[in-house]
């Protein structure tokens, strides 16, 4: 009788931690450089890639829209495949 419960017990312990499991690994899409940007380049929707990041990794002011970030300038250099990470390192058309 104590074999069967703790199999039952494992079953539904096993699953459980697979859902969970299963849902903190989805990856959102977040924008990143499809190439290397300088300081003063205008972003164009052509420089401009979405990357898979863990849900569980929250970026702070990471964009998750490409028309957010297309326009706006770079005030600090941006390898390519590096996330937009922050705002700050954007500057709106108009300011620039």
């Amino acid at each position: 009788m104590a074999l069967v419960v703790s199999l039952v017990v494992s079953y539904f312990l096993y699953n459980r931690i697979k859902r969970q499991f299963a849902i903190s690994t989805q990856p959102v899409k977040i924008v990143a450089a499809a190439k290397a940007l300088d300081p003063g380049a205008t972003v164009s929707a052509d420089s401009l890639t979405l990357i898979d990041w863990p849900v569980n990794y929250k970026v702070e002011g990471a964009f998750k829209n490409t028309q957010d970030v297309v326009g706006r300038v770079v005030v600090f250099p941006i390898a390519a495949n590096e996330r937009f990470a922050s705002p700050c390192w954007l500057l709106p058309a108009r300011l620039a």
